[in-house]
């Protein structure tokens, strides 16, 4: 059999296969990826790409310029050094693949899945990443100016580096993420999360981090020259050898901080909030106080707090076996008849089946409730 006749076996049974694994899945999580369209076959559907089952495909250098990829499975894909300029990839399936030094500028990604995604010294400028998928994603010098990343998940992200300028990351979350060194000067992060991100050195300069939440990351030696933190969430925050300066930072939360000697030498503007209410709130109603039980809000109520059940703070008074405060009574003749209370539940002939008192312990007991009997007998 000639070599050509091999290549063509060999190419029947590799699309047989891709078709089978793509029927597979389709079944198996109601989807539906055009099974045709496949790692063998996509350069005849080029550029009408949509849906195509591209999971670890080779698809290194390939330029696919205004090519339109939307719904695409991409998982494990190799598009290094691809041409992806204004390609539409919205709601893509791209986990796990390689697009390092791609050029993806220009483009619609938006809904994509990249997680986990290596997408060092991309280049995706001007592009639409709203709503995108990008955690664990490695985007380690990457050019992202004037990209649009809001509402997108960028958690556990390595940013280091990175190039923001301009970007819009309003809502995002960049919770866990890695932005040393990176320039996020002139960016929008209004309401974004870094919670734990770590941002040291980076630039901030003009950006607007309003109601952003920076808690418990790291902005040591970060420039936010004229940035907006106007309510921003800085509790427990890094903010050593940061550069305040010109920055607007009104109404925000910087209880627990880490502040160096610098910082109220700067010439920031606005009052922001040091301090937490009784309830331990950064900046919560602070004309809330404790009552001298140590209760916060409370009303000096007995048997809250610190006090006792007279209400004393530290006292001493508890509720005895009959119920009452400061009473010594063990619960055996609370109303003080000299009648044992579980006698006084007598009702006929039943007491002596009814256990409630052992005649051999309590003989004097035994006495007294016989007399209580005779005594009612007589005046019946």
């Amino acid at each position: 059999m000639k070599l050509s006749s091999y290549l063509i076996l060999l190419i029947i049974f590799s699309v047989f296969i891709f078709a089978n694994d793509c029927i597979n899945y389709n079944q198996l999580n109601d989807t539906n990826y055009n099974c045709e369209c496949n790692e063998s076959t996509w350069e005849k559907y080029f550029s009408y790409m949509e849906r195509c089952w591209l999971p670890n495909a080779n698809l290194e250098t390939i330029d696919f310029k205004w090519a339109n990829l939307e719904g695409a499975y991409l998982v494990g894909a190799d598009l290094r050094y691809s041409q992806l300029i204004t390609v539409n990839l919205m709601n893509a399936n791209l986990v796990n693949a390689n697009l390092v030094n791609a050029n993806i500028s220009w483009a619609n990604l938006e809904g994509a899945i990249l997680k986990g995604a290596d997408l060092r010294y991309v280049n995706l400028e001007n592009t639409n990443l709203k709503n995108t998928d990008l955690e664990g994603a490695n985007l380690v010098n990457a050019k992202l100016i004037n990209t649009n990343l809001s509402n997108s998940n960028l958690k556990d992200a390595s940013l280091f580096d990175a190039d923001l300028k301009n970007a819009n990351l309003e809502n995002a979350i960049l919770d866990d993420a890695w932005l040393w060194y990176a320039d996020l000067s002139n960016t929008n992060l209004k309401k974004a999360s870094l919670i734990l991100a770590d941002l040291r050195y980076a630039n901030l300069v003009d950006a607007n981090l309003s109601m952003a939440n920076f808690k418990n990351a790291s902005l040591f030696d970060a420039k936010l020259m004229n940035a907006n933190l106007v309510n921003a969430n800085l509790e427990k925050t890094n903010l050593k050898h940061t550069d305040f300066n010109g920055t607007k930072i009104n109404g925000a939360l910087l209880c627990d901080a880490e502040l160096d000697m610098d910082f109220k030498l700067q010439e920031w503007t606005g009052e922001p909030i040091l301090n937490k209410d009784c309830f331990g709130v950064c900046g919560g109603d602070m004309l809330i106080v404790k009552d001298v039980c140590g209760v916060c809000g409370g009303n000096s109520m007995p048997n809250t707090g610190n006090c006792d059940c007279l209400g004393i703070p530290n006292g001493s008074a508890i509720i005895d076996a009959c119920g009452v405060c400061g009473g010594d009574g063990d619960g055996n003749d609370c109303n003080n008849n000299g009648i044992l209370d579980l006698c006084e539940d007598y009702s006929g002939d039943s007491l002596i089946n009814s256990n409630k008192i052992n005649p051999e312990k309590n003989i004097l007991d035994v006495v007294k409730l016989v007399e209580s009997i005779v005594n009612q007998k007589s005046l019946d």
